[in-house]
């Protein structure tokens, strides 16, 4: 061997660097649940109409209860809907006519046909008719009963912020009634008007 040569020495060998691994399905987990989350977002907004509607008049809120004025009657003023495009309008009322006072109230089934004249988000502004009877025992000396057949057409606002109704109604009516002066019996054709005002529950 040559003294003078000189041994090399040899670097440890090191050990591979670990290739990087792709998480399992952690892209598809993470789409899995963008969807779901926008599914249900959609579904909250799907939902959200159906919340606000259910606190409309008629769809949601159907008993209305109030007052009514109007000539020659005056009183409470209830009105139920069955749906959104019918309800049943019944008021105990008293009636000023001919120097007699009446006891008695009218029962009206109305009808709204089609939709609303006006719709936005602070009002429905709707109209409606329908048949109806009214009836009155006259009170003193005017003692009677008058019976009152009578077709109510009336427009007004359904407002949405606030479950109020706010109806204008001409009512022509056909009345039909007898006192005990002198037995006397007759009939008259009317048109009265209204203003009902009802919170719904």
């Amino acid at each position: 061997m040559d003294p003078t040569h000189t041994p090399r020495t040899l670097a440890p060998a090191t050990p591979d660097a670990p290739r990087a691994t792709r998480p399992r399905h952690g892209g598809k987990g993470l789409m899995r649940t963008s969807l779901t989350l926008a599914a249900l977002a959609f579904g909250a907004v799907l939902a959200a109409p159906s919340e606000a509607h259910a606190q409309r008049i008629g769809r949601g809120r159907n008993f209305g209860l109030g007052v009514v004025a109007g000539y020659p009657n005056f009183g409470l003023s209830l009105n139920y809907f069955f749906h959104e495009g019918l309800s049943l309008q019944i008021d105990p009322q008293l009636y000023a006519w001919q120097d007699v006072l009446w006891v008695g109230g009218r029962a009206d089934l109305l009808f709204y046909p089609g939709r609303p004249l006006v719709s936005n988000a602070s009002f429905d502004l709707r109209w409606y008719l329908g048949p109806g009877l009214g009836f009155g025992v006259g009170l003193g000396s005017g003692a009677g009963v008058v019976l009152v057949p009578e077709v109510p057409i009336g427009i007004g606002f359904q407002f949405a912020k606030v479950p109020i109704d706010l109806m204008l109604e001409a009512v022509p009516q056909f009345w039909i009634y007898a006192y005990d002066r002198g037995s006397a019996s007759s009939f008259n054709i009317w048109v009265s008007g209204a203003l009902h005002v009802r919170y719904y529950f």
